[in-house]
């Protein structure tokens, strides 16, 4: 049982320390996210996984929305300037740091997002880790000085 809660709590403070800008994980060239509204036909609360591949004309790709509070949205490419510019509807340009993949590699999971939520945001990861390893060290120190 221990040897399973310290691997959740290796994976989930990883996760953490790869969150980006935009409060995803991102590393490699994958990003992780936990849906907040419902986007493309993924219901909000699912699970989102992404690699980031070579973008070209009339792909449809996930980007993060600057505008909204979506957190992101999708569009398709109508050009590719470059390796790190894209424009899509209404020559809006796009620079790649906003880019997270193609819609075709997307891989989703739905309801597990909002687990992703909730451990990676601050209070999950308070009562989820800080408290019970806390906990489990004052057990200990009890346990020593009784011995």
């Amino acid at each position: 049982m221990a040897s399973i809660f310290v691997v959740f709590v290796i994976i989930n403070t990883f996760l953490l320390f790869t969150f980006n800008k935009f409060s995803n994980s991102s590393f490699g060239g994958i990003t992780i996210i936990g849906l907040k509204s419902d986007v493309l036909n993924y219901k909000r609360g699912s699970l989102v996984i992404l690699k980031k591949n070579i973008i070209n004309n009339g792909d449809d790709i996930l980007l993060y929305d600057a505008r909204s509070n979506n957190n992101i949205c999708n569009e398709m490419v109508i050009k590719k300037l470059d390796e790190k510019t894209y424009v899509i509807r209404d020559n809006e340009y796009v620079s790649d740091e906003y880019v997270i993949g193609k819609v075709s590699d997307i891989i989703v999971i739905p309801f597990i997002g909002y687990l992703y939520n909730v451990f990676t945001s601050k209070i999950g990861y308070l009562i989820f880790i800080i408290i019970p390893i806390t906990l489990y060290f004052v057990l200990l120190i009890r346990n020593y000085k009784k011995s």
